[in-house]
């Protein structure tokens, strides 16, 4: 279980932002959010999927680390920063292969 920081209104995780007076970004909205406008929370009680990114696992290596390294990819061309991505990862290590698979559909949508 990792803790997040989603937007308040749509429970959607944000995105880190250099704008000056704005902490973080929804990509649901697409706008800029002040720090009180977001919250952490923990990842296992937000709505699912986590991010607004689409990945196709269709005709995909289906190794373990060949999908986690298509979703850090993923996560990383949407502009999630470090620590997120990396909090993803932990979480998708931590248990076996179909508790990877639940935890990539927990953050991403898939095709």
């Amino acid at each position: 279980m990792s803790v997040i920081r989603v937007c308040r209104r749509c429970r959607t995780a944000v995105i880190p932002t250099t704008t000056p007076d704005y902490a973080y970004a929804c990509p649901e909205h697409d706008e800029d959010l002040y720090e009180f406008e977001s919250e952490l929370v923990d990842s296992n009680n937000t709505k699912y999927p986590i991010t607004n990114v689409t990945i196709r696992l269709v005709n995909t290596d289906g190794n373990a680390f060949a999908l986690l390294g298509r979703v850090r990819q993923a996560l990383r061309r949407a502009g999630y920063d470090t620590a997120f991505i990396e909090g993803f990862t932990a979480e998708a290590m931590a248990g076996n292969y179909d508790e990877l698979l639940q935890c990539i559909m927990r953050y991403v949508n898939v095709e």
